[in-house]
């Protein structure tokens, strides 16, 4: 490719390469400089304080006099593979049906009232009691 070629247009010259203009033009900014040095502070900063995340280490930068935004110190973190350390929800527990609330929980079966406490795994059996007519208890 001539860019400076009078006699051949670069429209020309790509279509005789097979290539189209825009990938010719195209220049990348992938790691450019800048998103260099911004990695190599983010990297410095991750090392002291591993639980600071995006919105923080954008205002780290901006305080130092850098350009960004959260959007690309987000992008650069993911590039470098950096993950803040925080306590995250817990959504499992320790045994699947394990009630960590520990109330009561009652219920009616063929004329007995059961009642057994949810907190403790193996669920004894508080309470048996008959009852006589269950339309008394609006069921």
């Amino acid at each position: 490719m001539e860019r400076d070629n009078e006699a051949i247009a670069v429209a020309r010259q790509c279509e005789l390469l097979g290539l189209s203009r825009s990938s010719y033009y195209y220049s990348s900014t992938r790691d450019d400089e800048y998103n260099l040095e911004l990695m190599r502070l983010l990297d410095e900063q991750y090392t002291k304080v591993p639980f600071y995340r995006v919105r923080r280490l954008t205002a780290w930068l901006r305080a130092r006099g850098y350009i960004v935004n959260p959007k690309r110190v987000r992008v650069l973190m993911r590039r470098m593979g950096l993950q803040a350390i925080y306590p995250h929800k817990r959504r499992s527990f320790s045994s699947p049906g394990f009630n960590k609330k520990g109330y009561f929980f009652s219920t009616m079966r063929r004329g007995y009232l059961r009642s057994w406490d949810t907190a403790r795994p193996t669920r004894y059996i508080l309470d048996i009691q008959p009852v006589e007519n269950l339309w008394n208890w609006g069921i």
